[in-house]
C-alpha cells in the first residue's frame, strides 16, 4: 500500500510531477510539472472542503478532532460518512481527469485537519486510484503556507 501516514515536512521537495490538494474550508488543487506549479485558467474550488462538515459537527457540539472517536454520535457519523464521499468522489474525479492527460505517480493532501481524518482520506483515495501514491502532509498551523514553502526552491521563483 502506497500511502504514507503523515508525511514529513517536506514530503514535495523530492516529486518533480505530482497533484496538490489543499483541504481547507474548501479544496484547491495545483498541479506540479517538472517542478513548476501549474494552476487552471480559472481559480476553481470545490465546495467538499472541511467548511460544511465543522459546521455539521458544531450542531452536534463536536470539532474535526472528534471525528473517529467512539463517542461521535450517530447522526453526526453519518455525515461524516456521507461528507467523506462526496470529498473522496470529487478528488477522485480530479486525480483520474488529470491522469488522462498528463503523468504523475503522486497526490500531495495538506490540511489543517487531524491525522485520523487526513489518513482515513488517503485510504480511501488510494483504494480508488490504487496506482496513484496518496500522501498526507503533517503540517498543521498553516498547511496551505507551508505546503507552498515545502516545494523544491527553484519552483517557488518559476512565473507562468
Amino acid at each position: 500500500m502506497h500511502i504514507e501516514r503523515l508525511a514529513p515536512l517536506g514530503v514535495a521537495r523530492s516529486l518533480s510531477d505530482f497533484l496538490f490538494f489543499y483541504l481547507g474550508p474548501h479544496v484547491h488543487s495545483r498541479l506540479v510539472l517538472n517542478y513548476q506549479i501549474h494552476r487552471g485558467r480559472f481559480g476553481l474550488s470545490h465546495d467538499v472542503g472541511l467548511l460544511r462538515l465543522r459546521e455539521e459537527l458544531k450542531r452536534h457540539g463536536l470539532t474535526l478532532n472528534d471525528v473517529g472517536s467512539e463517542a461521535l454520535p450517530r447522526a453526526a457519523a453519518e455525515y461524516y460518512t456521507e461528507w467523506r464521499r462526496l470529498c473522496c468522489r470529487q478528488l477522485v474525479d480530479s486525480v483520474r481527469s488529470l491522469l488522462s492527460l498528463v503523468s504523475f505517480n503522486s497526490v500531495v493532501v495538506s490540511s489543517y485537519a487531524p491525522p485520523k481524518l487526513g489518513e482515513t482520506l488517503c485510504s480511501q483515495l488510494h483504494e480508488e486510484v490504487p496506482e496513484v501514491d496518496f500522501l498526507y502532509g503533517a503540517n498543521f498551523v498553516a498547511p496551505k503556507a507551508v505546503g507552498a514553502a515545502n516545494l523544491p526552491y527553484h519552483s517557488r521563483f518559476v512565473v507562468q
